[in-house]
């Protein structure tokens, strides 16, 4: 494996987890704007499904509970954003903030309930969370390991599992 090969790792990662890191940083010193959006937002989903009988009281359970959901999201936007950008424990890093961002994306950025301008910025903001959905994918497989020429080594043979594993 190249040093190049890991350098570029190495960034990348840090480059996935600073997003994590500032808007949970954010959250914390606009705390109360912060409580606030994602209280309209479970608001939002509740006027939208309204008369399905599956939410029953899912949303009115999810407002009144909202500070416990938001230390929970901050504390994985931050935990595992910290684990993906010191390089400690990447996977369980990617895992927690996939933890956080696969429901978060479903939450903010329900194009399927909007209309016009709304719903296209609504569906580029939900396309950007699957890319990055996908980014945390990789690093969750690889951990800190590099794909490079398929596992064979110069002399052709498969690279060993201490190698492969990183």
């Amino acid at each position: 494996m190249s040093v190049g090969a890991y350098i570029l790792a190495g960034l990348g990662r840090i480059l996935l987890s600073l997003i994590f890191i500032v808007l949970g940083i954010s959250a914390i010193f606009h705390w109360e704007a912060s409580e606030a959006t994602l209280a309209s937002v479970l608001s939002n989903w509740e006027l939208y499904t309204g008369n399905m009988e599956e939410a029953g009281n899912l949303f009115p359970f999810l407002l009144s509970s909202i500070r416990v959901w938001m230390v929970l999201g901050v504390s994985l936007q931050l935990l595992g954003g910290f684990l993906v950008f010191c390089s400690i424990r990447v996977r369980l890093g990617a895992f927690l903030l996939l933890a956080y961002l696969v429901p978060a994306t479903i939450l903010y950025h329900h194009f399927w309930f909007l209309d016009g301008q709304a719903m296209e910025r609504s569906l580029v903001l939900f396309l950007k969370n699957f890319s990055i959905i996908g980014g945390l994918a990789v690093v969750l497989g690889m951990g800190k390991g590099v794909v490079g020429d398929g596992g064979a080594s110069k002399s052709g043979k498969a690279a060993d599992s201490k190698t492969s594993k990183r």
